[in-house]
C-alpha cells in the first residue's frame, strides 16, 4: 500500500529537480526516493494560461500533486489529470486543458460522472466569477461623458446620476470632450459598473426628448 506523505509546497518551475525520473530498480533497492510512498505537494501557482496567455485563469487554491514513485507518474489530485514524470514541463498546460474540456462538458451537460466530481473540486479551486467575465462580450452602448479629462463620469440613458470611472477606464475617453456624447463597446462586472471599454467614439447629441422616451417602446 502507498504512504501519502504531508504536502509541501513547490513550484512547477523548480518541481523538475525534485521530480527526476528514478529507475524502478534503483527505487526499490535504494529507497531513495522512497518507493512506497506517494509523494504529495501543493502546486505553487497562481495562475493557469488560457488563448496562448491572453486569458489567465486564477487559482483560489493551491492543487495538490502527487508523484507516484512506482510507475514514475505525477497525478493533479481530483482534476483528473496525470501523466508521466517526463512531460513534466506539460503540467500547467494539462490542467488548462483539463479545465477547458470539462467546462465545454459541462456547459452542454454530458458530463460523466467521473468528469462531474472533478469539475465540482476544479470550480472551488479557480475563480469563475472572473472566468466567466472574460467570457463576456462588449455590449454596445450610449452615453455621456461627464467631469474632466482627470476624472471621468459617464450619464447612461434612464439612469439617475452618473458613474464614476477608474484611472484605468478613464484613459478610454481621452477623445471625448466633456458633456459630448460618446457611442462604444463596453464590458460590466457582476454589480454593473463598468469592466471595459473598447473603440469609444463621438457621437451627436441625440434629441432633446431621449429622457422621456427612454427605454423605447418594443415595436
Amino acid at each position: 500500500m502507498l504512504l501519502e506523505l504531508p504536502p509541501q509546497s513547490i513550484s512547477d518551475v523548480d518541481v523538475s529537480a525534485r521530480f527526476r525520473p528514478v529507475p524502478l530498480e534503483r527505487a526499490i533497492a535504494s529507497g531513495e526516493p522512497n518507493s512506497s510512498a506517494l509523494q504529495t505537494f501543493k502546486l505553487d501557482r497562481h495562475y493557469l494560461a488560457l488563448n496562448g496567455g491572453s486569458e489567465p485563469l486564477r487559482l483560489l487554491e493551491q492543487p495538490e500533486v502527487s508523484f507516484d514513485v512506482l510507475r514514475q507518474r505525477l497525478i493533479v489530485k481530483g482534476w483528473g489529470v496525470e501523466l508521466s514524470v517526463g512531460q513534466l514541463a506539460m503540467l500547467s498546460r494539462e490542467m488548462a486543458r483539463q479545465f477547458m474540456y470539462l467546462w465545454q462538458a459541462a456547459e452542454h451537460r454530458r458530463l460523466s460522472p467521473s468528469e462531474s466530481e472533478a469539475w465540482s473540486l476544479i470550480v472551488r479551486q479557480v475563480d469563475m466569477d472572473a472566468f466567466h467575465r472574460n467570457l463576456e462580450k462588449p455590449r454596445y452602448m450610449e452615453g455621456q461623458m461627464a467631469g474632466s479629462a482627470n476624472q471621468v463620469y459617464v450619464r447612461w440613458p434612464g439612469d439617475e446620476g452618473s458613474e464614476k470611472l477608474s484611472a484605468k477606464h478613464s484613459s478610454a475617453f481621452s477623445l471625448i470632450n466633456p458633456d459630448e456624447w460618446f457611442g462604444g463597446y463596453f464590458l460590466f462586472d457582476e454589480d454593473g459598473k463598468v469592466a471595459g471599454v473598447e473603440r469609444l467614439v463621438p457621437i451627436p447629441a441625440p434629441a432633446d426628448d431621449i429622457w422621456d422616451q427612454w427605454p423605447p417602446l418594443a415595436s
